[in-house]
């Protein structure tokens, strides 16, 4: 890699841990497709009540955009929240009145929404109840393309806190409340880029 780019990449938090996969700062993905992505789901319900809430979190460093989404459905109908900034230079797991807070890495998340124009807003804590679980590596080819190459794991909760929409509030000591998460990181088809792909890569119809 020529020195000019080297010194364009920026140094994140997480480079002070000897976690490096390749021998570059942490903002370098090895891989230049936009698809390339890391990131939260996080699912949080209760049956009896029919509350079900999700979140999630995204960053694509190679379109430099952080994406998230936050929705409450109370039994069958849906709320949902969209937010997104440009990632580079705030690294922080937070975008607009939604973040993260990483109290025991895969044990103990809390997860804020502060109020907003909404009106749903929570302060909850997400605690693992077993380990995650790695799940297989996920790869697929398309015409001699990696189009998903993945990492996931998956891990089973539950929640405390309190969850709020338009002057509503459901306190989650009250009663059980389950939560479930997925964590993932690399290539993954669906998720298309945030441009359009080159006309040549567009597939040809076929004439009969």
């Amino acid at each position: 890699m020529p020195e000019q780019d080297f010194e364009k990449m920026a140094l994140t938090p997480y480079d002070e841990y000897p976690v490096h996969a390749t021998p570059y700062p942490m903002s370098y993905v090895p891989s230049s497709d936009y698809a390339w992505d890391d990131g939260y789901y996080f699912g949080i319900y209760n049956i009896e009540l029919g509350v079900f809430l999700i979140n999630g979190m995204r960053i694509a460093p190679n379109s430099n955009v952080l994406g998230a989404h936050s929705s409450l459905n109370i039994r069958g109908v849906q709320r949902t929240l969209r937010l997104s900034r440009i990632w580079r230079d705030d690294f922080s797991v937070s975008v607009g009145p939604l973040r993260y807070e990483f109290l025991e890495p895969m044990r103990t998340i809390r997860m804020v929404l502060e109020a907003n124009e909404s009106g749903m807003s929570y302060d909850v804590v997400w605690r693992g109840l077993a380990p995650p679980h790695l799940s297989a590596h996920h790869r697929a080819v398309r015409n001699g393309r990696y189009t998903t190459d993945q990492s996931r794991f998956n891990q089973v909760g539950t929640a405390t806190g309190w969850i709020e929409i338009d002057g509503k509030r459901f306190e989650l000591d009250d009663a059980p409340w389950g939560a479930v998460r997925d964590r993932s990181w690399g290539l993954y088809e669906s998720r298309r880029p945030c441009r359009a792909p080159p006309s040549g890569c567009r597939r040809r119809r076929q004439h009969r």
